[in-house]
């Protein structure tokens, strides 16, 4: 267990890591990652569509370009890109 020392105190890792988290808790922060999956039904409701039905074919295409785009196997991407 790692220590540091900083004006005369000392903290250990699991007390620094009990504090961030009580003041990310204080603020009604959210710990959470972002992916590229988060701004996908931003992005399709840019495009106006007139029929509502059509926006899953284009969310799922969506996802499918970002899973291959992950792994390297998009066309538009090279793999020396990632």
């Amino acid at each position: 267990m790692k220590q540091e020392a900083e004006a005369g105190f000392i903290f250990d890792t699991q007390t620094i890591n009990r504090m961030e988290l009580l003041v990310l808790d204080a603020l009604n922060w959210r710990m959470r990652s972002v992916t590229p999956f988060s701004f996908v039904h931003f992005f399709v409701s840019l495009f106006e569509l007139k029929d509502p039905s059509s926006s899953q074919p284009l969310k799922d295409r969506a996802t499918e370009i970002i899973f291959k785009a992950q792994n390297g196997k998009h066309p538009f991407i090279s793999e020396t890109f990632l």
